[in-house]
Formats: structure tokens, sequence, C-alpha cells
């Protein structure tokens, strides 16, 4: 898992961009919401938050692949698992494949 991990690369300037913009844009009932990082993996960008949901907080990952081809399902399953876990719901973008929004699943099987 270690070397894995190592291929999740943190853009830190574009994390903190994020951050400000979303400290910007959010009002007082939203400031549970959580801005985690951009990383990058292979042809991927992945945003990750954490959206507070009641008592509780859902972890969340959008995928975008940044030559516009479709997601592969083996690199959707790899990302999925390593940020959300195994329990997760998968929403891809209206008009193609190459964008995916996923959610952490409570209590589910995926």
């Amino acid at each position: 898992m270690r070397k894995l991990k190592s291929e999740f690369i943190k853009d830190e300037h574009r994390t903190q961009l994020m951050k400000v913009f979303y400290n910007r844009i959010l009002d007082g009932d939203e400031k549970n919401y959580e801005f985690i990082g951009v990383y990058e993996y292979k042809n991927y960008e992945i945003y990750f938050d954490h959206i507070p949901d009641k008592k509780k907080i859902i972890k969340h990952i959008t995928i975008k692949n940044i030559k516009g081809k479709e997601i592969r399902q083996d690199d959707l399953e790899l990302i999925a698992n390593h940020f959300v876990g195994d329990n997760y719901s998968v929403q891809y973008g209206l008009f193609d494949n190459n964008m995916a929004s996923i959610w952490e699943e409570k209590g589910t099987v995926n």
C-alpha cells in the first residue's frame, strides 16, 4: 500500500486555491464542509472532500480524466477504494464518461 500511496500526488497549490474558494462561498450552515485536497494519479485529477450529512461526514471524490478519455473501470475502483473505501456509489458525467463523482456509502455494499 505504501507504493500505491506515493502514486497519488497532492497538488498543494491547487489544494490551497480550492480551500480559499470554498471558504469564501460557504455560509455558516455549510462550514462543516472540508475540502481535503487535489490529487493527481496517472491521467486523472482527483478532488477529495468531506461533506456533512446530518450527524456524519461522507467522503466524496470527483475524478476527471485530463485527456478527455473514458475513466477505466480498474482505475476508478482503485481510486475509490483508496479515498473512500470499498462501499461507494458512482455517478458519471451527464454527457461522457471522462468524469465521475463517488460518494461513500455507509452500511451498504457496492
